[in-house]
């Protein structure tokens, strides 16, 4: 692959970050209740990119399929940190 970003929310979809070049940046949204991270990031290493996971402030733990809300300011935010 050629990417050099890599944006959406956690899924098995972002599994295809296996395929993306080293120093690739990824950013993914996620419910703050969602306990997927880990396998993300483990890949994210192994691959060498740079991966930032940008997740809900919800008061109430929500699962990955539930939906969830981030406020736009905390997303520009974080981008910002990785470009």
């Amino acid at each position: 692959s050629q990417c050099s970003h890599i944006v959406g929310g956690i899924g098995a979809a972002f599994t295809n970050i296996l395929f993306s070049p080293v120093n690739a940046k990824a950013i993914a949204f996620a419910a703050s209740g969602s306990k997927t991270h880990t396998v993300f990031s483990n890949i994210s290493g192994i691959v060498g990119s740079n991966m930032i996971f940008i997740t809900s402030n919800n008061l109430k733990k929500v699962g990955i399929h539930d939906s969830f809300y981030i406020k736009p300011r905390l997303i520009k935010e974080r981008i910002e940190e990785i470009l």
